[in-house]
């Protein structure tokens, strides 16, 4: 991973990820990364995700969904998390929070996690000392930390010491998924 934005996709990365990790270990068999197309295509994680608006249901903006899809029997799968990769942040964070809050709206949806991966080209979720920060957060940082579920840096030169519960490298993703595919499927037993 280098600086900025990796030379593979998130979603790609993450489906590579997810299709190894069922290789080695059947229990994940229905922990699925859906992109947004395939999100669309979907009939039913379409619906079991989409937010109303008077007679309209439309998609939340994301990337990817993360799904534990129920091959027997779909209408069973839960949309566990959705996924917005922006590189620029200007009216992403924005946005990620707008669809987090909308998703809590409805019952439906509101157990669906929020999560941003970000390259961060405007060193948002740096901590430094400057206009517009908070003890040195951002206020970017300090609003995305606050309404979404995590946030993901794809950056090298994002140190550990300015991660926290929910600001994390973008491999600490993996593990975050991991911890949730197993709880949703927990709570299915």
């Amino acid at each position: 991973m280098g600086v900025g934005l990796i030379s593979r996709s998130p979603d790609s990365i993450l489906k590579g990820y997810i299709s190894s990790l069922k290789k080695r270990d059947k229990s994940f068999r229905n922990f699925e990364v859906f992109s947004q197309s395939e999100v669309a295509s979907n009939d039913i994680i379409a619906r079991k995700l989409a937010v109303k608006y008077g007679n309209y249901f439309l998609l939340p903006d994301i990337d990817m969904a993360i799904v534990n899809y129920v091959f027997e029997e779909p209408w069973k799968s839960e949309v566990l998390a959705i996924i917005s990769c922006k590189t620029s942040l200007r009216e992403g964070i924005a946005q990620a929070c707008y669809w987090k809050l909308k998703l809590l709206s409805s019952n439906v949806t509101k157990g669906v996690r929020v999560f941003l991966a970000t390259a961060d080209h405007d060193e948002n979720f740096f901590v430094k000392e400057g206009k517009e920060r908070y003890d040195g957060m951002h206020r970017n940082r300090v609003i995305a930390e606050y309404e979404l579920d995590g946030i993901y840096i794809l950056r090298e030169d994002f140190p550990k010491e300015w991660e926290s519960d929910k600001v994390k490298r973008y491999e600490r993703i993996f593990d975050d998924l991991i911890e949730i595919f197993k709880n949703a499927r927990k709570n299915c037993l």
